[in-house]
């Protein structure tokens, strides 16, 4: 997975979400792409679906909650 392929499907569902389309700031969206480029693009998609549908507030989700999802993803797989 690269940094494109990570903002093109995850960032992008997230920025839909809760930004109501407005970008998410470059700076922002490397933060996010330096703490969760250790995982699969698949299991990141996985985590975002999770994280859309559980999270509570209408902000953007931090990355610490997307890699706690996606632990759990990858915990349910095995």
């Amino acid at each position: 997975m690269n940094s494109k392929q990570f903002a093109d499907d995850c960032l992008k569902i997230l920025q839909d979400t809760y930004c109501k389309g407005v970008p998410i700031p470059k700076a922002q969206a490397l933060i996010y792409w330096h703490s969760l480029k250790d995982f699969p693009l698949e299991t990141l998609r996985m985590a975002v679906a999770v994280v859309v549908t559980t999270h509570r507030y209408p902000t953007l989700p931090t990355p610490g909650q997307l890699r706690t999802a996606a632990l759990e993803a990858v915990t349910d797989q095995t």
